[in-house]
């Protein structure tokens, strides 16, 4: 091998620098592919991940009988945006601006809210102008503010027990006059005559009523009658129900007089 070297020079220095290029290509390639095959002559560069949008989270609302009115809570997050203001409509009225609260309540008597459902648009303004909105709807009762009674009388009307119900609706919806369905203890079915109405307070384009209701009795049982009684107001598909009790024979009439229209 020597003397093969010795008469060879030439032919040997050109293999040995063949080997020495094979072996430099082949650490180079493996290199590469222990880094993942990263180009030395380009640098890395870290992109920026994108702002988010400021987005609302949280836009509800609630009708309150008990309180004539409407509460609504909202939640929203900047994601590093600069705030400006929220505002809150109803339709295209402006109820109000704000700025720190989470939650309002509202009146059903104003800024023209109807019975039925209610649109309620959040708008949130954000780097100087920008606005994200979101809307939810609210169910107004068509008859609210409902108020059932029962007495016995013997006045103007008659003798005998007077059944009333107090409530509110919207003039725009009309419910009617409730039609009376009366079950009790003793009877299978009473007949009870409506008498009449008597209008109460008007706000806005609410107006409160009371609904009169008669069961004539003469001759009064002297045990515990229960009546089981539903108000029907079939034009808005409400029905609402009560119970009484008492002994007509130990009742305590009224006499006062009442004036009712039709």
């Amino acid at each position: 091998m020597i003397e093969f070297i010795k008469r060879n020079k030439i032919f040997s220095g050109c293999l040995i620098v063949c080997l020495l290029v094979i072996a430099t290509l082949t650490v180079r390639l493996i290199v590469k592919e222990l880094r993942g095959d990263i180009k030395d002559d380009l640098p890395i560069i870290d992109v920026p991940s994108e702002k988010t949008d400021p987005q609302i989270s949280l836009f509800s609302g609630e009708f309150h009988d008990d309180e004539d009115s409407i509460s609504l809570i909202w939640d929203y997050q900047m994601n590093d945006h600069a705030f400006e203001k929220l505002e809150l409509y109803h339709g295209e009225t402006l109820i109000n601006t704000f700025t720190n609260e989470m939650e309002t309540t509202i009146s059903v008597f104003d800024y023209g809210l109807v019975t039925g459902s209610n649109t309620f648009e959040l708008r949130l303004y954000y780097d100087e102008g920008i606005v994200v909105n979101v809307q939810t709807e609210v169910f107004v009762d068509y008859v609210f503010d409902i108020e059932m009674k029962a007495q016995a009388v013997d006045n103007n009307l008659g003798k005998g027990y007077l059944f009333t119900i107090e409530y509110q609706y919207n003039t725009n919806t009309p419910v009617g006059i409730p039609v009376i369905h009366i079950n009790s203890s003793l009877s299978s079915s009473w007949d009870a005559s409506y008498i009449g109405r008597k209008m109460q307070n008007r706000q806005g384009n609410y107006q409160s009523v009371i609904a009169y209701y008669m069961v004539y009795m003469n001759d009064l049982p002297n045990e515990e009658v229960t009546w089981d009684l539903s108000y029907d107001f079939r034009s808005v598909g409400v029905r609402v129900n009560d119970s009484y009790r008492e002994n007509p024979q130990e009742a305590v009439f009224s006499t006062e007089d009442i004036q009712v229209s039709k």
